[in-house]
């Protein structure tokens, strides 16, 4: 049977941090995947994207987080969430 942590890691978590939407290791990217120091953080625009769910501002939270992740030149995690290189 496998560890739960990594079988999290590697059938969710990897989808998440491939995407933008999580950071591995935000304060040492040196780390590796399986160190037991690795730690998962939200990418900071998608906390607020999450946290907007349910409110009025939702649509228009959406709409310039998408209108972000489709302006060509931005790939850092602070504008482009889904297409960091973390």
């Amino acid at each position: 049977m496998r560890n739960s942590k990594r079988t999290i890691r590697d059938e969710a978590v990897k989808y998440f941090v491939e995407s933008g939407l999580v950071i591995r290791n935000p304060d040492n990217s040196a780390w590796p995947t399986n160190s037991g120091k690795t730690v998962y953080q939200i990418e900071a625009s998608a906390l607020r994207l999450c946290q907007s769910f349910g409110s009025r501002d939702w649509p228009k939270a959406l709409a310039a987080y998408s209108r972000a992740a489709r302006t060509p030149g931005m790939n850092s995690t602070e504008n482009v969430p889904w297409r960091a290189s973390q």
